[in-house]
């Protein structure tokens, strides 16, 4: 492969993303610029482990992608100003909205909206409501998507990672701990629309 910037969007494990950072650095220019579209993994984390660090950018796009207009351009320590730039003309180019972001953990958005999941998912667990008059409540407030709808669109395994990742990062402060709930669906394949049921069943 040989391109001038590649986009990866691979699972949230960081030793995933550092074995395919360090292959395409292989493959491609030592100016090639490598953009994760991660949701909290540190990009200065992720960049460590990859040649030429400088080239190493957050780009990071919510769901669902071809509607959603948000765009966060995230420099790491080592992220060039000319690389952070070329990604934020990239993404005025494709009509998005780009904001730039820090390195902290789960950026803008993932940051302010963990709680939007974490605690809706508490409502259920503690015998609130159920997941469904939550989703309700919430849409009827002005939300497009309820909290498990929308877990359900992203992935509730990829949610759950994200949650995870910025429950360490947040050195287990109890305001970001996983829920059971999510766990348990996540342990029993239940991912959401890609696999057929999550919370809802998309299998009729």
């Amino acid at each position: 492969m040989q391109a001038d910037l590649i986009i990866e969007a691979v699972v949230e494990k960081l030793a995933v993303k550092h074995e395919l950072f360090q292959n395409l650095a292989a493959q491609n220019a030592p100016q090639t610029i490598l953009a994760s579209n991660t949701s909290s993994l540190p990009i200065t984390r992720l960049a460590a482990a990859v040649p030429h660090p400088e080239r190493v950018v957050g780009m990071h796009f919510f769901n669902p992608a071809p509607l959603m207009a948000l765009v966060e351009v995230i420099s790491g320590v080592a992220t060039a100003p000319a690389v952070a730039d070329a990604v934020q003309a990239l993404a005025e180019k494709l009509g998005k909205q780009p904001v730039r972001a820090a390195d902290a953990p789960g950026f803008i958005v993932n940051r302010v909206a963990r709680h939007f999941y974490v605690e809706s998912l508490k409502l259920v667990e503690e015998q609130v409501a159920p997941f469904e008059v939550v989703d309700e409540l919430l849409e009827a407030t002005g939300f497009r998507m309820g909290p498990f709808r929308l877990m359900d669109l992203i992935g509730v395994d990829t949610n759950f990672s994200v949650t995870s990742a910025m429950f360490e990062a947040f050195h287990y402060d109890p305001k970001f701990r996983p829920s059971r709930i999510q766990q348990q669906k996540v342990d029993a394949g239940h991912h959401g629309r890609k696999t057929g049921k999550g919370f809802y069943d998309y299998s009729r």
